[in-house]
């Protein structure tokens, strides 16, 4: 298993790795579009959490550079801001 790290700082910049809840499936085929709000909600609770861990207080954030966010969805679906 590799080492998977959460976070890095690099200077005065914070990188954070890819997160994602424990919520598995496409919206629109196994999960519905609540459940997708849900999972949406989950992951950026985590990403808040690992800001918090790595700078011990959010305060100290100033500014994002880049925020991606993806929905993991069938070619169908067409409701991703929701």
């Amino acid at each position: 298993m590799a080492n998977y790290v959460k976070w890095r700082q690099v200077g005065n910049l914070l990188y954070l790795s890819g997160t994602g809840p424990k919520i598995y499936g496409k919206v629109g085929a196994d999960l519905s579009t609540e459940q997708g709000y849900e999972a949406a909600r989950a992951t950026g609770l985590e990403i808040i959490a690992v800001l918090k861990a790595a700078t011990g207080d959010l305060s100290r954030m100033k500014q994002f550079v880049k925020v991606l966010g993806m929905v993991n969805a069938t070619p169908e679906f067409t409701a991703q801001p929701l």
